[in-house]
């Protein structure tokens, strides 16, 4: 893990024990995904739910499926439609209570003991227009996700690719920090270690990885 995503770890960690619900905002690639997905492996009865693509009755059919859960994991809240939030609310309101009314059948979901965890890039400018954003976040304790460092970035790139990296690796990311998540740095270390496996001139290597990082930045900026 990377240490400044560690700190953001054990900040959500206290807060969950203290019975708080938590938000992790930070950029793209910044992490927060990373972070949701350790909580899931550590957790006993996770529910993890992508806002990006969620509406409420497929919500409501994920918590009665899951039945029993320990901690909720949202995904893309900066996505989520308004009102595919409402069966959320009524669990983070009501101490974990949910009444859910499907073909004139009532289920009671009481789960007093389950946290959340969301994830949401700040970033996103619909956030600004959505009437449903602070009302949001007065149910959780926002926990800010720092971008990587250049050294976080390196030492990430030797681990998911099992091989130290060129020199000349460093070169890019500085050059290029602004657009580099760690998606995009685990993508690029995996193609520089299996190109040099390969055979590959570590000229041609390098030519091509900062083709593919000038295209983000082209992309970044056309999104502007």
């Amino acid at each position: 893990m990377i240490p400044s995503l560690k700190d953001v770890v054990d900040e959500a960690a206290i807060n969950l024990e203290a019975g708080n619900h938590v938000m992790l905002l930070g950029g793209p690639g910044s992490g927060k995904t990373l972070i949701l997905d350790a909580i899931y492996e550590a957790s006993l009865n996770p529910l993890y739910i992508n806002m990006a693509d969620a509406s409420a009755a497929g919500i409501e059919d994920l918590v009665i499926e899951a039945g029993c859960f320990d901690v909720i994991l949202l995904d893309e809240v900066d996505k989520a439609k308004n009102v595919a939030l409402s069966p959320l609310l009524q669990l983070l309101d009501h101490g974990g209570r949910l009444r859910i009314t499907k073909s004139g059948k009532t289920t009671v979901i009481e789960a007093p003991w389950v946290r959340a965890v969301a994830a949401a890039n700040l970033f996103n400018p619909r956030l600004r227009a959505s009437n449903w954003w602070l009302s949001l976040m007065d149910r959780f304790v926002p926990i800010e996700v720092p971008q990587p460092s250049v050294d976080e970035i390196l030492t990430f790139m030797g681990k998911v690719a099992n091989a130290e990296m060129p020199k000349w690796v460093r070169e890019l990311v500085e050059k290029y920090i602004d657009v580099i998540t760690l998606r995009k740095a685990e993508q690029a270390a995996k193609y520089i270690a299996t190109s040099l496996r390969r055979g590959e001139s570590e000229e041609v290597v390098k030519a091509r990885v900062e083709r593919i990082l000038q295209t983000m930045r082209l992309i970044t900026m056309s999104g502007e």
